[in-house]
């Protein structure tokens, strides 16, 4: 379960995804890409994309590339525990059955408190959705196109703004 917490929490941290999509991820839904950087030597690196479904319908997600890592090691993981590679169709935040979990609240609640980290500091409480505020504040801190950004999120320009802006 830590493993998986561990590993949802950088997935939403790197991707802009809301929760509700990530859950509803499957093996089928990722596909490899190539993503040339914008260092000075141009080099091209592995990543992933993803389709995911959700409040704004379908849409194609291109995730930091640290994120084929992460997802490669939960499918490292998840072959360990069947004995082969996990089915196309399978969630990729699953239980031991296959299944979906339903959330990862509890678990991520129990982490923040152990470190003193519930609340900002002007007091609001921290979820999983705020991974997602989390990953457009650092992208807005990159400079990225906030066209492109919101586009990426599922969301409005105008929306980036009224929320990731202050």
């Amino acid at each position: 379960d830590r493993f998986y917490l561990q590993h949802y929490v950088l997935v939403l941290a790197n991707c802009g995804c809301r929760i509700g999509e990530i859950r509803k991820l499957r093996w089928r839904d990722i596909q490899p890409i190539k993503i040339p950087t914008m260092e000075k030597e141009k080099k091209i690196e592995d990543g992933v994309s993803f389709e995911v479904s959700g409040k704004t319908g379908k849409r194609q997600v291109i995730a930091q590339l640290s994120v084929a890592k992460y997802l490669n090691r939960l499918k490292r993981f998840r072959e360990a525990e069947l004995g082969h590679l996990p089915p196309e169709d399978e969630y990729v935040f699953c239980r031991k059955d296959g299944s979906s979990v339903g959330s990862y609240r509890k678990g991520f609640e129990a982490f923040l408190k152990k470190y003193k980290l519930l609340t900002d500091i002007e007091g609001n409480r921290h979820t999983l959705y705020s991974l997602r505020h989390t990953y457009a504040v650092f992208r807005i801190s990159e400079e990225v196109n906030h066209y492109l950004l919101a586009t990426n999120m599922g969301t409005g320009v105008d929306m980036l703004h009224k929320h990731y802006l202050k």
